[in-house]
């Protein structure tokens, strides 16, 4: 499965009690909350309530006040590190540190999760303002791409919450761009330009090329401009099915197109080239003539292929492999305008920089092998640009150099290897949904630190009383008697 993350949010004036009267509307609408499940749950095996683990805590000892502030500021930091803004300028300080407010719920569907987040802010005093707090407001979904209408019934759940109490809610998709990206893309000249200009019949043809017996095919027709069909299998005579089925993938990809040449019976020269057979026809009944005299349409007629102009520029500089990876990268989520392109002239070496949910990335591609001097140049690149991860990509191998090369030097980017075009789709999605897992791991780590399941905030008040309330748990032991000796535990020594 391809892991999907979208959220939206709203900046509104909220009081910050009513957090759980917003749950308790979800609850009744069917959103069942799982942190509150799980905290009542835990707190009836001890006999407490699940409002006792949800907001544990000692108010009143100042050091655990601010430990639990700074606690707080940290979760908000490391989400921010994602891309998600929580204006949390100017609250550095821990008696600054914004609230926040949190539950989950399975989608209805059961193909993901869904939150709500809520972050109070404090005013510049840094004393909460009152009656209200400005507050920021998130819904989110993490889990099936194809499953995104969880999402907006979820936030439509939410706004009528909030509609009920007279606030209006205005959502505002979540976009995490990586800001090294927007400098390159502003501070770039020409030979830099957007994936974006890349287009679906590119992307097309791209997918055919990228079988290499396609992409020889491809270039014997591109050596002769045009070429007799019977001219190219004699070529490949020991593969000629297999040249025909290469043949129709190209005439798919709009990279070559067929045409017709009437043969001279006497002299065998080319007299007329048309697009198609029915044009010979009519040209044959206006009485058209060959060189030699006989009727055109009486000569015989030979299938050529011609190039396409797409077919040229497909060729030049690898664009192919560039189109190749766009098309992956769409596939996965990324949208053309995060991805950027270089590539020199006359080069086979082409260059991306990529922002993949704010994280920026480089790809090397190469249609031959890369080998140490690439490396050198790649290094570099990787020193200008800062990427976090660093992508090389060949079509005919990694030089063990290179790899030996990069862990000496240890550069600031994490270097991943595809040495061949069949491995990239699985290594690429691998990688991205490693990303994707490392936004959705923070999300939840978020999550569990607002059910803390404090045993001394249940338990320190039952020994206070020097009385418990033991609550009633029903257990089953299923009976051994019957079981074979062989899967009854032998008694221990000390039991003997």
């Amino acid at each position: 499965m391809n892991l999907f993350i979208d959220s939206r949010s709203s900046t509104l004036s909220y009081s910050p009690n009513s957090f759980e009267g917003l749950i308790d509307r979800l609850e009744r609408v069917g959103y069942e909350p799982l942190m509150r499940k799980a905290a009542q749950s835990f707190s009836h095996v001890f006999g407490g309530n699940g409002d006792e683990t949800l907001n544990s805590g000692e108010e009143d000892e100042l050091e655990d006040l601010e430990k639990e502030c700074e606690f707080g500021r940290r979760k908000l930091m490391s989400l921010e590190k994602l891309g998600y803004d929580f204006g949390l300028e100017g609250h550095k300080g821990t008696t600054k540190t914004p609230d926040i407010q949190g539950e989950v719920f399975f989608s209805e569907d059961g193909a993901g999760l869904l939150f709500v987040t809520v972050v109070d802010f404090y005013s510049k005093s840094g004393e909460k303002s009152t009656p209200d707090t400005i507050s920021r407001l998130r819904v989110g979904f993490i889990g099936d791409p194809d499953e995104t209408s969880s999402l907006n019934e979820f936030a439509d759940a939410v706004t009528r919450a909030f509609e009920d109490r007279n606030v209006d809610i205005k959502w505002t998709a979540d976009v995490l761009e990586n800001k090294q990206f927007n400098d390159i893309v502003a501070a770039q000249d020409d030979s830099y330009h957007l994936a974006s200009k890349i287009g679906d019949k590119e992307l097309k043809a791209a997918k055919a090329l990228e079988n290499p017996s396609i992409r020889e095919t491809a270039q014997l027709v591109r050596r002769s401009g045009v070429i007799l069909a019977k001219e190219l299998l004699k070529q490949k005579s020991e593969n000629a099915s297999e040249l025909i089925k290469f043949v129709d993938q190209l005439l798919q990809a709009d990279l070559v197109h067929q045409e017709y040449v009437v043969m001279c019976s006497k002299t065998g020269a080319h007299v007329n080239r048309v697009e198609s057979r029915e044009t010979i026809e009519q040209m044959g009944a206006l009485g058209v003539l060959c060189s030699c005299g006989k009727n055109i349409a009486s000569e015989p007629i030979e299938g050529l292929l011609a190039a396409d102009e797409s077919l040229q520029s497909m060729l030049d500089s690898n664009y192919w492999m560039t189109a190749t990876v766009v098309r992956l990268l769409n596939s996965l989520g990324v949208n053309s305008d995060r991805i950027i392109l270089h590539s020199e002239e006359g080069s086979d070496n082409v260059e991306f920089i990529v922002d993949i949910d704010g994280t920026l990335v480089l790809f090397e591609l190469k249609d031959s092998e890369f080998g140490l001097n690439h490396a050198y140049s790649l290094g570099t690149r990787i020193a200008l640009q800062r990427p976090k991860l660093a992508f090389v990509v060949s079509t005919a191998g990694i030089s063990q150099e290179v790899k030996d090369h990069f862990k000496r030097v240890k550069p600031e980017a994490q270097i991943v290897y595809v040495a061949n075009l069949l491995q990239l789709e699985a290594t690429v999605r691998k990688v991205v949904e490693g990303m994707r897992l490392m936004r959705a791991k923070t999300w939840m780590s978020c999550f569990q630190s607002f059910v803390s399941f404090s045993l001394p905030t249940i338990l320190l008040p039952k020994l206070k009383n020097e009385r418990f309330e033991i609550p009633h748990v029903v257990t089953s032991v299923s009976s051994v008697a019957n079981e074979p000796e062989s899967t009854v535990a032998a008694p221990s020594t000390a039991a003997r």
